[in-house]
């Protein structure tokens, strides 16, 4: 990415993804079984790359990186679009460009069904949370790390809110005493009314 980021302080900045780590972005209507729905994180993230002149190929190459000694779970052969790797709840793998000051964690939350419909629940969101604790335990160092509200929306864990920065809140607090920096859930500003920090 091409950016004057001298001013930006580092930070690791947490992006919940598909088991999969698709990084095909389709619009509404636009594709029989869609991959990335541009509405979510997943697929904001992407179009922002995008937008920064990151390509796609790099992005898979530096995902593959990433995953080179993690074991996926299966291969999906019936899978049309899309990559077929398929890993574990709670996978971590970690992202950044040339000359940003940030670590983008992607964290495999949801698993997609044969109509490429992304499920997850309660106990795949306290697992990635704890991944997510574990990694930057381990290679944090102390650096800032922001985790976006997880559990509503597309991931179709039905929770509103207030159930998921609740629960995201307990997540945390489990693991205090593998914390060793500051971990701010981010929730965002259109959704601000709908939950309570107190």
């Amino acid at each position: 990415m091409h950016l004057d980021c001298k001013s930006i302080p580092k930070r690791i900045i947490v992006i919940h993804v598909n088991t999969t780590f698709d990084t095909e972005v389709d619009e509404t209507g636009t594709v029989d079984e869609p991959l990335v729905s541009p509405g979510t994180l997943h697929g904001i993230w992407l179009n922002e790359c995008m937008k920064h002149e990151v390509r796609i190929d790099e992005i898979n190459q530096k995902i593959d990186n990433a995953l080179k000694n993690v074991q996926p779970e299966r291969l999906l052969k019936n899978k049309k679009r899309g990559k077929k790797k398929d890993y574990p709840i709670g996978t971590v793998a970690p992202i950044s460009f040339a000359g940003m000051p940030m670590t983008f964690l992607l964290v495999a939350l949801s698993r997609f069904d044969e109509d490429n419909n992304a499920h997850a629940s309660s106990d795949d969101l306290s697992k990635s949370i704890r991944n997510v604790i574990n990694f930057c335990d381990k290679f944090g160092q102390g650096v800032d790390v922001y985790l976006p509200l997880m559990g509503t929306g597309s991931s179709r864990m039905n929770l509103s809110d207030e159930d998921a920065l609740l629960q995201m809140k307990a997540g945390v607090l489990a693991n205090l005493s593998k914390i060793h920096q500051k971990f701010f859930i981010v929730v965002y500003e259109k959704n601000k009314d709908k939950v309570s920090i107190f």
